[in-house]
């Protein structure tokens, strides 16, 4: 039995796989959310996802060019920048490389 919008989904996965071999999950619904929200508020992304403060900064560490790890360097899919407005605030959004992996989702979900 085949199931095509599994396996659509196994291949979305597989992306993020693609990037480095132990993507969690969690981190992949970060960056959908950012790639669904993109300007989004660290905080707003943190509430709507139901993630502690810690969790959503190493996620978005993660994603960004800095991974907190031993590893050194993130993902380079986002960018994490102070909002302008009140520097408490982070704003988050994709990178050229972030908004390329988003195309590609959208077109493997679509076709």
């Amino acid at each position: 039995m085949s199931s095509r919008p599994l396996e659509k989904l196994i291949t979305v996965l597989n992306e993020f796989r693609y990037l480095d071999s132990e993507t969690p999950a969690q981190l992949m619904v970060v960056f959908l959310y950012i790639a669904t929200h993109e300007g989004c508020l660290k905080v707003d992304m943190q509430r709507a996802i139901d993630m502690t403060g810690p969790s959503a900064s190493r996620n978005t560490d993660w994603l960004s060019k800095y991974h907190r790890s031993n590893k050194g360097r993130g993902l380079e899919l986002i960018n994490k920048q102070q909002d302008p407005t009140n520097r408490s605030r982070v704003l988050l959004t994709l990178t050229p490389k972030g908004r390329q992996l988003a195309t590609k989702i959208q077109t493997i979900l679509d076709g």
